[in-house]
């Protein structure tokens, strides 16, 4: 098995707790941390924040790694932190920060 860089990690870890639709590849921002775009299915039933927020923490820690913050925020309050999944058919978003 090939080895994957963290951010390739990351973005397939936030791709896959999301089941993003979308065929667009990620792009790396500025940092080296892949960006994803969070969209919802909307065949699939709106799910709990909780829900995606134990999905993409778990994927996470399975690819190793350890420290990082994951908040539930408003749709217009996401502040510095990178967007890695929405709930509640977009009301809220999922951020994500290193550390």
């Amino acid at each position: 098995m090939p080895a994957f860089r963290l951010s390739a990690a990351l973005a397939f870890a936030f791709a896959s707790a999301l089941s993003v639709a979308s065929a667009a590849s990620p792009k790396p921002a500025a940092d080296g941390v892949a960006v994803v775009p969070a969209q919802a299915d909307s065949s699939k039933a709106k799910k709990s924040c909780e829900d995606v927020k134990a999905s993409i923490e778990a994927k996470l820690k399975a690819k190793g790694v350890k420290t990082f913050t994951l908040d539930v925020v408003g749709k217009d309050e996401t502040k510095d932190a990178k967007v890695v999944g929405n709930c509640e058919g977009g009301k809220k978003k999922i951020t994500y920060k290193r550390g």
